[in-house]
């Protein structure tokens, strides 16, 4: 039971900091200017 529990707290724990990561990155101007010079 409890390594269930580390489990899903170590991939709880990861998704959060992949959604906050996101979400840093779109607030990036130059990560922004990357991917609009990546579509064009």
């Amino acid at each position: 039971m409890n390594k269930l529990i580390d489990d899903l707290t170590k991939k709880g724990m990861g998704n959060f900091m992949d959604r906050r990561r996101d979400v840093l990155a779109w607030k990036d101007e130059i990560h922004l200017n990357d991917c609009r010079d990546e579509n064009e």
